[in-house]
């Protein structure tokens, strides 16, 4: 049986049986793990599958080898954050404590066959997925995975940072400390919107959202795609900026380097407010205010929620997790007030 015409069966019985196709797979190849069904849809399923002589590829079931004890991890070869390296190696500690092997692949972010494994595995990690058919060869072969920073699908689960938190609690620092014109800076755009991790779309919504909340004035919002200098000089002569947020350290920088170049003191004439902090912000000769995630405890919730997952104990409403960052505040924010 071809693959389209075996994806075509298990649509069938799916429609038949009142579920959805990827349920249809995992009951038919015996899965386990990090899954369960009810007993009555089971048997409907293995009832149609007999009625309609179809039987399950065995080579899904070596994929995903139950008596395997290696988690793969997908590593993003271009993504050098120390926040990434931090959370993989407390994730690391936590499942080779639990007994369990682990093993790299270097994959792109934007390539979706780079997601793929030759041999069998129990699990895999993931980061900064924001596109659900990079999962599809994991939900196809039923092998449970959790994502840091990103989004899953049935198969799966994730923990990724509370952007509505984050968001709000950068705005109620700089408003607390007397800021009352505040700008959002992501840049120009160049990566394709399927690449585009969701938070790019999310932290704008919740900067107006938050501004309103705050009753202060919104800037016009295709200010925040400008290049670094033409933003700069178009908020502070047209809006008489006291503020202004950014969507991460790298927009952080560029910001920097167009003040440095305009002759814009930080924080005297202008705060300045990281919603990620990597290195250096923190380094700088005017250390940047920053929300800080918590590495550690991502790491460590993301082999939570997979050995949960292995163990079929991760019910589907536990299966995302939010983390508000911390307010870390330095000397690129000074009070207005």
């Amino acid at each position: 049986m071809t693959r389209t015409s075996a994806k075509g069966m298990l649509q069938s019985i799916a429609e038949q049986a009142g579920c959805s196709p990827s349920t249809v797979s995992r009951v038919l190849n015996g899965c386990k793990k990090g899954f369960s069904v009810k007993r009555e849809l089971e048997e409907r399923i293995l009832a149609i599958a007999n009625s309609l002589d179809y039987h399950p590829n065995p080579f899904l079931r070596v994929m995903r080898a139950n008596d395997s004890k290696i988690i793969a991890i997908f590593d993003p070869a271009t993504n050098s954050s120390e926040t990434l390296h931090k959370a993989k190696a407390a994730f690391i500690g936590c499942i080779r404590q639990a007994g369990y092997l682990d093993t790299g692949k270097y994959v792109s972010l934007y390539n979706q066959e780079s997601y793929t494994l030759p041999f069998p595995v129990a699990a895999a990690l993931l980061f900064d997925i924001s596109d659900t058919s990079f999962l599809a060869f994991l939900e196809r072969r039923e092998i449970p995975y959790v994502v840091i920073n990103g989004i899953s699908r049935e198969g799966g689960a994730a923990i990724r940072h509370d952007e509505a938190q984050n968001v709000r609690t950068a705005i109620d620092y700089l408003a607390a400390t007397g800021h009352r014109r505040i700008v959002y800076y992501y840049g120009c755009r160049q990566e394709a919107p399927s690449h585009r991790h969701f938070s790019a779309e999310q932290r704008p919504e919740f900067f107006r959202e938050n501004l309103r909340r705050l009753k202060l004035e919104l800037p016009p919002d295709e200010w925040a795609l400008l290049k670094p200098a033409a933003f700069l000089k178009t908020v502070r002569e047209e809006f008489s900026a006291d503020a202004v947020v950014c969507y991460d350290h790298a927009r952080t920088l560029a910001i920097l380097r167009a003040a440095a170049e305009q002759e814009v003191r930080i924080p005297q004439e202008l705060s300045l407010l990281s919603l990620d902090d990597e290195y250096p912000l923190d380094q700088l000769p005017v250390p940047v205010a920053a929300i800080s995630a918590s590495p550690r405890k991502m790491g460590e919730t993301a082999a939570e929620l997979l050995l949960k997952l292995l163990d079929n104990r991760l019910p589907p409403e536990e299966r995302c997790v939010k983390a508000a960052g911390r307010l870390m505040r330095r000397k690129s924010v000074i009070s207005r007030n």
